[in-house]
């Protein structure tokens, strides 16, 4: 599952969730190209949603925890 949430006015959290065991977060500031970056981190790891293969995505957040850490 896939889910791009903006958090606070000024900075966007991108949130990549593996088989709900695992959560990356990435921050990107206004002044980053954030088009450029979400294409980098995402590419990869849909292109492994394309071919079937599950992606090597490190564990970040156990099961019930609440936060997400990088």
């Amino acid at each position: 599952m896939w889910q791009l949430a903006v958090s606070g006015l000024h900075h966007l959290h991108l949130a990549v969730l593996t088989q709900g065991e695992g959560c990356e977060n990435y921050t990107v500031f206004p002044d980053a190209p954030v088009i450029e970056h979400l294409i980098a981190v995402a590419g990869p790891l849909w292109q492994c949603v394309v071919d079937r293969i599950p992606p090597i995505v490190p564990i970040t957040q156990v099961a019930g925890e609440d936060f997400c850490h990088m």
